[in-house]
């Protein structure tokens, strides 16, 4: 074989159809086989034909560079019927961009439908996601992934080209809304009255305490039960059970996690795994709290984000038309 030979691979099911109209070649020389409508609006490249005469194309972004395997997979993935209703393909989150570009030359509107929307690039790319929703003029998309960016400090999101789709003002809206809903959780964990959310059911939870742990008489506690309607002690009974209470470890978790909903107003992190180690470690020097914590937790962490995912909610119907903000 020479040097400058090609190899050419054939993309696996459903891309190759022994029955396929036309073979969509990508910039791998990975061939995909599909029936003439899934590619209907394709450009043919070249007029040379393959083996058994079926036309060779070849699809562009607007750059007029050949896409690669995994952007071709995904746009097909997006018209072919036998992956409609299964999971498309994960790709790198920096083919959005791609991806965005292509479907949108093609008219691919299924395609473009599903990249905005796709959990992958929502969770590893939402101001990208953001960007091109606005500039797409898709409103519920861009509210979606304005959201997601919630998950992220703005200010240390490297600067990316696609952001030159949004207008100042947009950028600025999103912005205001990551100051609300930073404003709007942190009064939810640290609220003077917490039985606003944390009801009597709730309550039953916090374990009986019977435990010097607890720092019965110790001003912190003792203001973290105010907030809950929960007795206040102003000393300790040796063995006795006092009823329930707040215990240091989850007093600490909760001021830690409001100081990162501040910066990261999103309810992914109410279960930061590096805060939820630290309470484990702050509960382990009590064998009372280590050997409850884990069913307390459980069962509060989930409440913690449903509330946090409420108030969210609250403050995007607030700012919910990003993508009509601005010049596009």
């Amino acid at each position: 074989m020479s040097a400058d030979a090609e190899t050419i691979t054939n993309a696996p099911p459903p891309f190759d159809d022994p029955d396929a109209d036309i073979v969509v070649r990508t910039l791998e020389n990975e061939m995909f086989d599909v029936p003439q409508p899934v590619a209907t609006n394709a450009e043919t490249q070249q007029e040379n034909v393959t083996q058994d005469g079926i036309p060779i194309i070849f699809l562009y972004d607007n750059q007029n560079q050949v896409c690669g395997k995994d952007v071709v997979d995904f746009l097909l993935s997006c018209c072919h019927p036998a992956r409609l209703l299964s999971s498309k393909p994960v790709v790198p989150a920096g083919l959005l961009v791609s991806i965005i570009d292509a479907a949108t030359r093609y008219r691919i509107d299924w395609a473009v439908n599903t990249a905005l929307v796709d959990p992958h690039f929502l969770n590893t790319s939402p101001l990208l996601v953001f960007a091109h929703a606005c500039h797409q003029g898709r409103e519920a998309e861009a509210a979606l992934a304005a959201k997601e960016t919630l998950r992220f400090r703005l200010d240390q999101v490297p600067s990316d080209p696609a952001l030159k789709l949004i207008s100042g003002y947009q950028y600025h809206t999103l912005l205001a809304f990551h100051r609300r809903c930073a404003i709007a959780v942190e009064t939810i964990a640290l609220a003077e009255n917490l039985t606003t959310w944390i009801t009597a059911p709730t309550l039953s939870w916090f374990p009986a305490s019977h435990h010097p742990c607890s720092s019965h008489g110790n001003l912190l506690v003792n203001s973290w039960n105010a907030k809950l309607g929960l007795p206040t002690w102003n000393f300790y009974y040796n063995n006795q059970i006092l009823g329930h209470s707040t215990q240091q470890w989850w007093i600490k978790y909760m001021e830690s996690t409001a100081a990162a909903l501040v910066s990261r107003p999103h309810s992914s992190t109410v279960r930061d795994r590096a805060r939820m180690d630290d309470s484990y470690v702050q509960a382990s020097s009590c064998p009372d709290c280590l050997r409850r914590m884990g069913s307390f937790m459980g069962k509060f962490v989930p409440l913690f984000e449903q509330k946090i995912e409420e108030v969210i909610h609250q403050v995007s119907a607030f700012l919910i038309c990003f993508a009509n903000l601005g010049d596009k």
